[in-house]
């Protein structure tokens, strides 16, 4: 079960993010957890889920689902949605997002400099079910600093035996489990 976010009054007034500058930013990787929220497309219908290849790290050259680091003061799902957004040009409404699972990530690069640092996430993952339009309009506006944009590793669907042939992360081949048992 996924737990709730509790908003003192007048909290969200006083929460403003800002662009944390690079310096600052290792020393706060170097010190805490990241928090982010990630999206794994589902086509239910062909019993698929659609990942791309990662182009910037963490997880460079892995296949993997939509998401980002979320902001001071958004819930998760709202993380979701605005990292689906950023990520690929479409909004949805956060209705459609179904939770999955948190998950714990210890990379051992990340993509700001010093790179070798390493870094950990945790991360709450949602399913959206999508359809052939969705997922066309998510592959022209799918953010090429991120991801890899040609046609063989933008939104690719995936089974699971394509999942283990193409030897996948670990996390992707659970979140599939997750899927296929909410999704039947």
């Amino acid at each position: 079960m996924r737990g709730r976010t509790y908003v003192e009054p007048g909290a969200r007034k006083r929460i403003k993010p800002s662009r944390i500058p690079d310096d600052a930013y290792e020393q706060m990787r170097r010190g805490a957890i990241g928090i982010c929220s990630d999206v794994l497309l589902v086509y239910p219908e062909r019993g698929t889920v659609l990942l791309s290849r990662r182009k910037a790290k963490p997880a460079k050259g892995e296949w993997w689902l939509i998401g980002g680091r979320r902001l001071p003061g958004e819930s998760s799902v709202r993380g979701a949605v605005r990292c689906l957004e950023r990520e690929t040009g479409v909004r949805v409404a956060a209705r459609r997002l179904v939770w999955l699972a948190q998950n714990d990530y210890l990379w051992k690069n990340r993509e700001q400099h010093p790179q070798n640092i390493g870094c950990h996430d945790i991360a709450d993952a949602f399913a959206l079910r999508v359809n052939e339009k969705e997922i066309e309009r998510m592959r022209r506006g799918l953010d090429a600093e991120e991801y890899e944009t040609d046609k063989g590793s933008c939104l690719v669907h995936f089974d699971k035996a394509k999942l283990v042939a193409a030897g996948v992360h670990p996390a992707m081949v659970d979140l599939y489990r997750i899927v296929r048992k909410k999704f039947k």
